[in-house]
């Protein structure tokens, strides 16, 4: 019992659970809390309770008690007035609106309603009332509030994106108001190309451009915004199919005609406009305005999720046909192919078409023909793995069937498509058996054969292009239409370049053991190299068509003309003739002529003026002035060497392609570290032979490494570059005459000095 508390209370009284007296029932000692120690503290407690009641009941007063049967203190006589409830009173309780508002209290006058400061100032008196709660919102009314607030974000968004579409087709009005046209032709003339007749491209363009027209919102902004007038649409969609699709065979007239396409296709309608337009001569400048519609339709395209194989085929022309940029970094070209080539296999193009509309059947497979060589062709030159696999079921089953299957829905351009795409797919496998360029050297530190693979490949690839020489012409259009008789030279361009692009590889890893000029490697080469680039003087050039060619076909003649040039290397000197070294100066001069004239660059930033610019400055690298004044190539005999005495030593810490900035530093002959001791010991006959020395920067023949130097910002500094010093005739001669032993650079000290 021991620090128990117990509560005594008198009967009758209602207790709370948990029970809390009130100020009355403490004041009127009917409750009584006691700490007691002893169990007789019971007996006290209800002697004291009985006493209580007594005391109650002789004062006289009962207690008044609720309908329960209750206490209630409310009238208890003993409960002071403080504690009872106050009638209401008509003041008003706080203080009222205005005095609130001035944070006074209210101050009245005896039989007032109004607070002596409302009654001065004239205020309406009103007291303050508590604001009523709004009830929670449901989740149906946040469901709704959110739905609402969605719906104006994306109006606005609209309304945002109207005023910008507004904005670009007023600046792009504004701007075609300044490509006046000229009323006739300017510059080169469009001559007719082709023998094909385009009858889809004949007669006016017939549209109705009123705004009251119901399909006027339907048109191409070309047409809606006045930017082309219906008849310029079709010169350009005629230039298109005379100059551009014989070089880059994607399209079909009777399915790709301005009356169709620009209800089905708004993307691929301005992508043609737009690359036509760089040879409209019409309206100069026009070029960038359309293509910067092009490329804006190209990203609306993209946002919007459209799928069609039009789409697919603008996406290819854009990356065949790039804006010309200042930097090579800044070329999207392979961006676009991969965006062209990841919608095509979405669309399942890479599969045999199961439709009943034949025409639409070809356009499906000449457009994955296309991305297929594209995709094998970037990926040579950007060194980027490929999207497509090698084992591709459309390729590798029709490549050699499809072009003739046909003979009312294949075009004539077709069976250049099968060629270019089966020796494509012989460069790519060879890339996918040696490596690329970084992997190559590891394996041929291990033992990897990159000469004998490089030989293996050549020879196939000999077998595979004269099976397509002879199909092309045996073709009939081949003695009736000079296009395809052009696409034939292309062909012979083409197969070369990719020859040498085999073979070059394999150049570069036998100059490490060291070659002579009867060497497999480099007669090959000098013979597909030269050959290339006679056939652009003979047959292509003369055409008239070269202009008109993709950047691609540029890029294979610089690089079978760089090549040649690298041969006039000091160290590569003995490996030629003085035939051949006559041979590659004047082949090497005449393509720089061709691709700097006015008749094929365009301007300063189309490909052929910057190739020409590249070739000059390598060239200008062996060839002095001083050399070119002390003999002539035509008028020395072999004896004695008259071409090597016209080049220029490059001096050890300079750079130029296909050198690296990564030199040869063993202190062994070079050849020792590797695996294949055989093949690394010295040749007997140290004459005509050449070899990489130590100190000497190593080289990169491949495709990418080319690009990279031709497109680079210090491509300008071979013009700007410090000269070697210059030797005479008779200088070289005797050099040349008494070639070094390996691994001695004494020689190159005496001519570059001690650097």
């Amino acid at each position: 019992m021991t620090g128990r508390k117990h509560q005594i209370v008198m009967p009758g009284v209602r207790l709370r659970t948990p029970y809390q007296p009130s100020n009355a029932e403490r004041r009127s000692l009917l409750y009584i809390d006691l700490s007691l120690e002893s169990p007789s503290s019971y007996l006290v407690l209800s002697l004291l309770a009985m006493l209580a009641a007594s005391f109650v009941q002789q004062a006289g007063e009962e207690l008044p008690r609720s309908k329960d049967g209750s206490i209630s203190t409310d009238s208890d006589p003993a409960v002071p007035d403080s504690s009872k409830k106050r009638p209401h009173s008509a003041k008003p309780q706080g203080a009222c609106v205005h005095c609130k508002s001035l944070k006074v209290r209210c101050q009245f006058t005896p039989g007032h309603t109004k607070c002596d400061r409302c009654e001065a100032g004239k205020h309406d008196c009103a007291p303050r009332t508590r604001k009523k709660r709004k009830a929670a919102p449901t989740q149906e009314d946040l469901q709704l509030r959110s739905r609402e607030q969605d719906q104006q974000i994306q109006s606005l968004l609209s309304q945002f994106d109207r005023l910008k579409v507004e904005a670009k087709v007023n600046e792009w009005v504004r701007r075609a108001e300044t490509t006046v046209n000229v009323g006739g032709l300017v510059g080169r003339p469009v001559r007719p190309a082709t023998c094909h007749y385009y009858s889809s491209l004949k007669g006016p363009l017939q549209v109705d451009l009123s705004p009251y027209n119901p399909d006027f919102a339907r048109l191409p902004m070309l047409l809606r915004a006045d930017i082309l007038k219906p008849y310029e649409v079709l010169d350009l969609f005629i230039l298109f199919y005379e100059r551009i699709n014989p070089f880059f065979s994607l399209f079909d007239d009777e399915l790709h005609f301005p009356g169709r396409l620009m209800w089905t296709s708004h993307l691929l309608f301005d992508v043609i406009c737009a690359c036509a337009s760089r040879h409209y001569s019409r309206r100069p400048g026009l070029f960038s305005l359309l293509m910067d519609i092009a490329q804006d339709a190209a990203s609306e395209a993209l946002i919007s999720g459209q799928k069609s194989v039009e789409t697919v085929q603008a996406f290819l022309l854009l990356a065949v046909y790039p804006v010309p940029q200042k930097k090579w970094t800044d070329c999207r070209s392979w961006l676009l192919a991969g965006v062209a080539i990841r919608l095509a296999q979405e669309l399942e193009l890479d599969k045999m078409p199961r439709g009943d509309d034949e025409r639409e059947n070809f356009n499906r497979i000449r457009t994955w023909m296309n991305c297929f060589s594209i995709d094998k062709s970037y990926a040579a030159q950007f060194g980027k793995m490929h999207m497509v696999s090698l084992d591709d079921h459309v390729v590798r089953s029709s490549v050699r069937t499809w072009y003739k299957m046909s003979p009312s829905v294949n075009t004539p351009y077709d069976i250049a498509i099968c060629g270019h795409a089966e020796m494509l797919h012989l460069l790519a496998k060879f890339r996918h058996e040696v490596g690329f360029c970084d992997i190559l050297k590891q394996r041929y530190i291990e033992g990897f054969d990159v000469v004998g693979q490089a030989i293996y490949f050549d020879k196939q690839f000999v077998d595979l292009s004269q099976w397509w020489y002879a199909a092309l012409h045996a073709d009939p259009n081949y003695n009736v239409c000079p296009v395809i008789r052009f696409r034939a030279h292309k062909f012979h361009l083409v197969s070369a370049y990719m020859r040498l692009s085999v073979l070059s590889i394999g150049f570069q890893y036998a100059i490490k053991k060291g070659i002579t000029r009867e060497n497999y490697l480099l007669q090959h080469s000098i013979t597909v190299a030269q050959a290339a680039i006679q056939t652009v003087i003979d047959q292509i050039y003369p055409s008239g068509f070269l202009s008109w060619a993709v950047e691609a076909n540029f890029l294979y003649m610089a690089f079978c003309a760089s090549f040649l040039l690298n041969l006039l290397r000091p160290k590569f000197l003995p490996l030629l003739t003085t035939e051949q070294c006559a041979s590659v100066v004047g082949l090497v001069q005449s393509l720089i002529e061709i691709l700097s004239s006015e008749d094929v660059a365009l301007d300063r930033r189309h490909a052929p003026a910057l190739y020409s610019k590249f070739l000059s400055n390598l060239l200008e690298k062996y060839l002095t002035p001083r050399m070119r004044a002390n003999a002539s190539l035509k008028q020395v005999s072999e004896q004695e060497n008259p071409a090597q005495s016209q080049q220029e030593p490059t001096p050890l810490d300079y750079y130029s392609w296909p050198d690296t900035n990564v030199h040869i530093a063993s202190p062994k002959p070079l050849g020792a570290e590797y695996t294949n001791a055989a093949s690394s010991a010295p040749y007997e006959d140290r004459n005509h032979v050449a070899r990489q020395m130590i100190g000497e920067p190593d080289m990169d023949f491949s495709l990418t490494h080319f690009v990279e130097s031709t497109h680079s910002d210090s491509m300008d500094a071979t013009s700007t570059a410090t000269p070697a010093p210059e030797y005479t005739l008779e200088e070289l001669q005797q050099l040349i005459a008494t070639p070094p032993g390996f691994g001695d650079t004494n020689w190159l000290r005496s001519i570059f000095g001690d650097t």
